[in-house]
């Protein structure tokens, strides 16, 4: 596939991840007590869903 041909949208918000376009602007780093709640997190949750609302 062409990555030339994919255009994404004219108007995105800055907080959306557009297509091959990368990650969003960091605020600040990922502390080391963030990834260990997030593993927790991962580790306890049943479903995704569930893992996205305990994670907030």
């Amino acid at each position: 596939m062409d990555k030339n041909a994919i255009q994404p949208p004219n108007e995105t918000r800055k907080e959306v991840i557009p297509f091959l376009q990368g990650r969003p602007e960091r605020k600040q780093p990922i502390n080391e007590e963030d990834i260990l709640n997030l593993k927790i997190n991962l580790n306890v949750a049943r479903t995704l869903n569930e893992f996205l609302e305990i994670s907030g």
